[in-house]
């Protein structure tokens, strides 16, 4: 698993924990983590947490 999606995954998984995300010091390195992905359910993720919306 390339280490992009590993991350994703985590911050998912942290998010989904209860645990504010944005707040860490990862969150700064988000464009270059999902940035690079192809996963639709980790993109759509990261468009919810960033604009509040799925942009299509």
């Amino acid at each position: 698993m390339p280490a992009q999606y590993a991350v994703a995954f985590a911050l998912v998984y942290c998010d989904l924990a209860g645990i504010d995300v944005a707040s860490t010091a990862i969150w700064r390195d988000r464009e270059q983590i999902f940035g690079v992905l192809r996963d639709p359910g980790l993109t759509a993720w990261y468009q919810i947490k960033t604009t509040g919306q799925i942009q299509r």
